[in-house]
């Protein structure tokens, strides 16, 4: 009778553990769309003004809109707290693997892991897609990976 009760207990644990991480997939997923979308609608609102001459208000408002696709400190806390329920242990195995990773690289090897291309890492981060190019070379001198060793697949193996 105890054994049953704590087998219950274990599996409705387990159930509440699985819609926990499926909800947080979802906010990751929903929070990196919205990012995406966002700058996407700014390069958009660029590109039409590029061939117009701007007033000084425009540009203001542009110059505040590019601002806002910078993954901010709040939002990075925000993405990780829920980067950490769909993969509990990655941050402390990316530490392991190199003591001294900066938190640049942390997040760039966090939306490698969450298979993002370059042009969406670099509307996530606020960067160009040659800055996200360069932070995925330092990440994989950081991490000393050989130069056949796939930097993709190796996040996705931690």
């Amino acid at each position: 009778m105890k054994n049953k009760l704590a087998f219950e207990k274990a599996e409705s644990e387990k159930v509440l553990l699985e819609q926990e991480i499926q909800s947080a997939k979802e906010q990751i997923n929903s929070f990196t769309a919205h990012v995406i979308e966002k700058t996407s609608l700014i390069e958009k609102l660029e590109e039409q003004l590029n061939g117009t001459v701007a007033s000084a208000e425009q540009q203001q408002i542009i110059a505040e809109l590019s601002q806002q696709t910078i993954l901010t400190e709040d939002d990075w806390l925000r993405f990780k707290l829920l980067f950490d329920k769909i993969y509990p242990v990655f941050f402390q195995k990316l530490k392991k693997n190199s003591v001294d990773i900066t938190v640049a690289e942390q997040r760039i090897a966090a939306l490698t892991r969450l298979e993002l291309s370059s042009k969406q890492m670099a509307a996530m981060l606020g960067i160009s897609v040659d800055s996200v190019h360069k932070a995925r070379q330092r990440l994989r001198h950081r991490l000393q990976l050989d130069p056949v060793t796939n930097l993709d697949e190796y996040i996705a193996g931690i």
